[in-house]
């Protein structure tokens, strides 16, 4: 016999797993600005949240278009975009 669905509230974990997402690229972006040497690294360690952004981009884009959704080969770009509260910044430090 099937267990009844639970319903469960993701929102408050979301928020917060959002509000450490900025946390750390702001603390990252800060060690960029005070130590240029460190750059290539932030922007390594920033590069995939960057990726992800991009992709939930193109995702939304191609949503708004009206067309039929195309089932990708890869199931791992298939991924829902996290709310964010600030953008995601990489930038060239002087």
């Amino acid at each position: 016999m099937p267990l009844p669905a639970v319903a469960v509230l993701v929102i408050e974990p979301m928020r917060a797993l959002t509000d450490a997402i900025g946390r750390y690229t702001l603390q990252l972006i800060a060690l960029a600005h005070n130590d240029p040497e460190k750059h290539d690294a932030v922007v390594g360690a920033l590069s995939p949240i960057d990726e992800f952004r991009a992709q939930a981009g193109r995702r939304a884009s191609d949503d708004d278009d009206g067309e039929e959704d195309v089932e990708d080969d890869d199931s791992a770009t298939n991924v829902t975009p996290l709310p964010t509260t600030a953008p995601v910044v990489l930038a060239t430090v002087a």
